[in-house]
């Protein structure tokens, strides 16, 4: 799977279910996808969508979680 802004954080979910726990870990900022309301919104959230409500730059989100798949196999 190609990683860019545009991905959906919901495919990224489906191929890769562990990835939420690692992004907590990675930083505190995405415990609120953990929240029942904001599960429904992943669904169509990109990971250009995380990075702009975290206040983080897109890259480097996109940079990490490269690193967390590449780490975790």
């Amino acid at each position: 799977m190609e990683i860019k802004e545009n991905t959906k954080l919901a495919e990224l979910l489906k191929d890769y279910p562990w990835l939420l726990d690692e992004a907590v870990k990675l930083d505190e900022r995405f415990k609120m996808l953990n929240n029942p309301l904001m599960k429904t919104l992943v669904q169509n959230a990109t990971i250009q969508d995380i990075a702009d409500k975290g206040n983080l730059n897109v890259q480097d989100v996109i940079e990490e979680i490269k690193k967390m798949i590449q780490n975790h196999k």
